[in-house]
């Protein structure tokens, strides 16, 4: 090995070690420059890859590395993840496995095999996964965090509640700090407590639930909620006030995290606070779309395809909107509720006049929510628009991936979060166009005029 090498690489590595990234991966570079196949550069240059959340370019570079050198659990731990972050979780358990049998005390290789096994079904192995993560380092949030996850996916509330508390110990959930204690669960008649966001938004959308409950209990109930959500979630029951952050807030007593709050109120499947509806679209909202929208000639189906452009996890949370387009027919009109495009979508879109796209007219979640309120149906991928609209009472299909988001639970067809909700899954990983092919289906079905509701609360779900 070139003397040259070796002494950029310990250049490379002190820059890692002092958080100067960049720096440390242009030295990679020229390390790689002199000696191409220096393993411990290609190794280091994958692991910034992998932590930059740029998995593909991690598994590019760590497929060199293990090509070098086979026997190096470290960098078979991190192929194998940022193979699973890509969606393959077969190929990523393999490396993951062989990541335990060369270190077989190494707590996050069983923490992101438990991970891969969830996205291939294994749910029970999973667990046992997790669990181990834990025995072999019980300080290790993550792996507390992602049993939370399977505990709830898998309907076990009481165990996955006490262990999502582990959040904040992540470094990506920093708690806020308030002046006044944080509610556990004491006395509230006379008191005010202030119960706020913590996640994105159809976490807010989803756990303001709870509003209603703490009222019923005797208290004055303040939301601080993101800005974009003020307007719409001033309709709920219960609060007496509600700000945006950077708003004034009034005098509190307490205040309690709104993911906190199933824990407190001992949720389980059987006490889902699942009122069939819990908030409107403002009149005024309603109306103006109504004008804009014109006459309705035939059944409108609103749809959303893709979260949040910034969304690290898009191959859960994203359709192609090409496929999507899929189920396009002239039985129907289509609304578009997505605010922000990805740049792959926009020439699909520009291609298929039959979506009507309003993009930046949507000022907030109150101009949404009156498009959901205006359309016989939301067909959407698991992001807030799936939320709002089963908060709406509207009728609300749900394409879910086949390992879908806990709070989807496992296998059903139905959610106990929301009534009016139809939940729709991949039969295999990656499989979004024999799902569409399904939905087209259930959409022919009801072409003529029937419920867009799940059957068993057609008739009961009010208009």
């Amino acid at each position: 090995m070139p003397a040259d090498a070796t002494k950029i690489f310990q250049d490379a590595l002190a820059h890692y070690q002092a958080g100067r990234r960049a720096e440390a991966e242009a030295a990679c570079g020229r390390v790689l420059t002199i000696a191409p196949r220096h393993f411990d550069a290609l190794h280091l240059l994958g692991v910034l890859a992998y932590q930059a959340r740029d998995v593909k370019r991690a598994a590019e570079v760590l497929a060199k590395a293990l090509a070098i050198r086979q026997d190096n659990a470290n960098a078979c731990h991190t192929y194998g993840s940022a193979l699973w972050a890509m969606g393959q979780p077969e190929a990523g358990l393999f490396h993951l496995d062989r990541a335990i049998a060369l270190k077989p005390d190494f707590a996050d290789a069983y923490n992101n095999r438990g991970n891969a096994l969830r996205d291939m079904g294994g749910y029970q192995d999973a667990l046992r996964s997790f669990e181990m993560a834990v025995a072999l380092n019980p300080n290790l949030a993550d792996a507390h965090w992602h049993l939370a996850i399977c505990h709830l996916q898998m309907g076990n509330f009481a165990k996955g509640w006490e262990k999502y508390e582990w959040r904040w110990r992540l470094p990506d959930k920093p708690r806020r700090a308030f002046p006044r204690p944080q509610w556990q669960g004491e006395m509230l008649d006379g008191k005010t407590i202030l119960l706020h966001d913590e996640q994105g938004f159809g976490d807010t959308i989803q756990f303001c639930r709870y509003a209603p409950l703490l009222a019923e209990r005797g208290a004055k109930v303040i939301l601080g909620v993101q800005k974009p959500l003020v307007s719409l979630l001033s309709s709920l029951a219960g609060v007496s006030h509600i700000a945006g952050w950077g708003d004034a807030i009034p005098a509190f007593d307490f205040h309690v995290p709104l993911l906190g709050l199933p824990r407190l109120f001992k949720t389980d499947a059987a006490t889902i606070p699942a009122v069939p509806r819990y908030l409107t679209a403002p009149p005024d909202k309603r109306t103006a779309w109504t004008e804009v929208l014109g006459p309705k000639t035939k059944p409108r189906i609103g749809l959303a395809w893709s979260g949040s452009v910034l969304e690290v996890d898009l191959l859960k949370r994203s359709i192609p909107l090409a496929t999507l387009a899929k189920i396009i027919s002239p039985d129907f009109e289509y609304i578009s509720l997505q605010k922000e495009l990805k740049e792959s979508d926009r020439a699909v879109l520009s291609s298929i006049p039959a979506i009507r796209h309003f993009g930046d007219e949507l000022k907030d979640f109150s101009d949404t929510a009156a498009l959901c309120e205006l359309v016989d149906v939301v067909i959407t991928i698991d992001t807030s628009i799936a939320h709002l609209a089963g908060a709406l009472g509207r009728p609300v299909w749900v394409v879910l991936p086949y390992n879908a988001d806990w709070r989807w639970l496992l296998e059903r067809d139905d959610s106990p979060w929301y009534p009016s909700a139809r939940l729709f899954r991949q039969s295999a990983p990656g499989d979004w166009d024999g799902l569409m092919n399904i939905v087209n289906g259930a959409l022919q079905v009801n072409k003529a005029g029937g419920s867009f509701l799940p059957p068993a609360i057609a008739e009961v779900m009010p208009r």
